[in-house]
């Protein structure tokens, strides 16, 4: 296939260990049931330098199609619409200029360097979600707090209900306005 007859949708790079592909070799859970939904928007790219060789990319694309055949198989036992749809991926060893990068070991850069994640000595902090040590963000301390009541909550997004200090309370959602 030609790169005129690739469709032109933004490039979305998936890195490849800890993010498709976990450890011992099995597809992180959900891949593929996301991937369909991504492909529709994305040209879905997986980086890894396992695929800088012809043996290294041949072994990746073998690894992925007996994955996706038999995620395809489950899926149409149990009769999901979205089992034979369009699913396509390329790999590469060099990371693409990609509108987005999906990666377990990366940061947000916020454009500020004095950004408090920055910090070299919290960046050596840093846990990625496949290491037992790890706790995701829902199980971390918060100070957002369930609301005692109703009327002491956002209408339209109770779960957003942050206390403040002064013992007032705000919605965190984005646009957001409510007070109570």
């Amino acid at each position: 296939m030609s790169d005129s007859t690739i469709e032109q949708k933004p490039i979305l790079c998936l890195d490849y260990e800890g993010t498709v592909c976990l450890k011992d070799g099995r597809v992180s859970d959900g891949f593929f049931t996301w991937a369909v939904a991504a492909n529709q928007h994305f040209n879905l790219v997986i980086h890894t330098l396992r695929c800088a060789t012809p043996e290294g990319l041949a072994e990746l694309e073998e690894w992925l199609q007996a994955h996706t055949i038999a995620w395809r198989h489950d899926q149409m036992e149990r009769g999901v619409p979205y089992a034979t749809a369009p699913l396509a991926f390329t790999f590469t060893s060099e990371k693409p200029s990609a509108f987005l990068t999906i990666d377990d070991r990366c940061i947000t850069f916020t454009g500020r360097w004095n950004d408090p994640k920055l910090v070299p000595e919290k960046l050596l902090e840093f846990v990625p979600w496949t290491d037992p040590a790890f706790q995701p963000e829902e199980e971390r301390p918060s100070n957002v707090v369930p609301p005692p009541n109703r009327q002491n909550t956002c209408p339209r997004h109770p779960w957003m209900t942050m206390q403040l200090p002064d013992k007032s309370r705000r919605c965190t959602a984005a646009g957001c306005e409510w007070r109570g």
